[in-house]
């Protein structure tokens, strides 16, 4: 279900019905904003499948990073190997004679190595092939592939038009109403909120640790940060997801912050509550801001986790 990306949706309808789809497609945005879930969904209509069976249909491909048999760790990059699999699939004819959709997700883990090969792809795409390039950033792909590509923008969610959408899927209003600060626009956040209660609470335990760590001796914060790292069951992806969990909401909250600062209505909810009284001077939260997003595109290459933390929490 789309929910706040509609005009995205029909804009695409409309393309293929007046027979001018772009053949490369760059959905840029925020994570778990409903990027992914859009190009499956075109993916279905242009293919003429039911959304739950789309994995199924061989002219559908989805690319993303393989797991290391060895470390149990995701690869940092997309390979070669993927992209030239990728390029010979698609040298052959489709199984039904119709389009052929690709979607690549994290695009932006793309090396240099397979963008090229990627390149040829698009310097010489097949007839009735779609290509989505699923990215947070889209000037982390080599110019050489930005030139080739239409770009949509994916924005945040107005909460007018979140909260009706998620009602509309089945949650109550008082459970919408709770999750919508802590999702901030992001509907692929706020399912996950609803779905797991559990993770809403952790949520919550850690902007009380979050507040923890602001103006504390930097020994105090780095005994903070090792409370992320003593499950031993909590490893490899697993311990990544929790990190980048954990950096989504210390970005929210110095965003929030910001907003504050800068005389912008943010509401009133338990989330905003919870950041009154905390005082740093507008280039600050600026710089920690810069921060986060500087130790999310780090984790993404798997650099010590540890050390990541550490150094993002300096400035705290």
């Amino acid at each position: 279900m789309i929910i706040g990306h509609e005009p995205i949706l029909r804009f695409l309808d409309t393309a293929e019905r007046e027979k001018r789809l772009a053949q490369v497609y760059c959905f840029t945005g925020p994570n778990r904003i409903g990027k992914c879930t859009l190009a499956k969904t075109m993916a279905a209509r242009l293919l003429g499948v039911d959304f739950t069976r789309l994995d199924s249909h061989p002219d559908y491909t989805y690319v993303e990073r393989l797991v290391d048999e060895k470390s149990g760790k995701l690869k940092k990059d997309l390979s070669i190997m993927q992209a030239r699999a990728l390029r010979e699939k698609l040298q052959l004819r489709s199984w039904f004679g119709g389009y052929r959709v690709v979607v690549i997700n994290e695009a932006e883990t793309l090396n240099e190595e397979s963008s090229n090969a990627l390149l040829k792809t698009l310097e010489e795409p097949a007839l009735n092939t779609v290509i989505f390039l699923i990215t947070e950033n889209e000037a982390a792909l080599l110019p050489t592939i930005r030139s080739r590509v239409q770009i949509i923008y994916f924005s945040v969610v107005p909460d007018d038009i979140l909260a009706p959408g998620l009602v509309e899927k089945g949650f109550s209003q008082d459970d919408v109403e709770a999750v919508l600060p802590l999702a901030a626009g992001r509907p692929g956040l706020a399912l996950n909120f609803l779905s797991d209660e559990t993770l809403r609470a952790s949520y919550y335990d850690e902007l009380d640790r979050f507040r923890s760590l602001l103006n504390s001796p930097f020994y105090a914060k780095v005994k903070i940060v090792e409370i992320y790292f003593k499950d031993k069951d909590e490893i490899g992806e697993r311990q990544r997801e929790r990190l980048f969990n954990v950096l989504d909401l210390w970005l929210l909250a110095w965003r929030t912050l910001l907003l504050e600062q800068l005389g912008l209505k943010i509401g009133s909810s338990l989330f905003t509550q919870s950041l009154v009284g905390i005082r740093h001077a507008k280039e600050t939260v600026i710089l920690n801001i810069q921060k986060v997003i500087e130790a999310k595109a780090l984790l993404r290459y798997n650099v010590n986790q540890r050390l990541v933390m550490e150094n993002c929490v300096i400035t705290f």
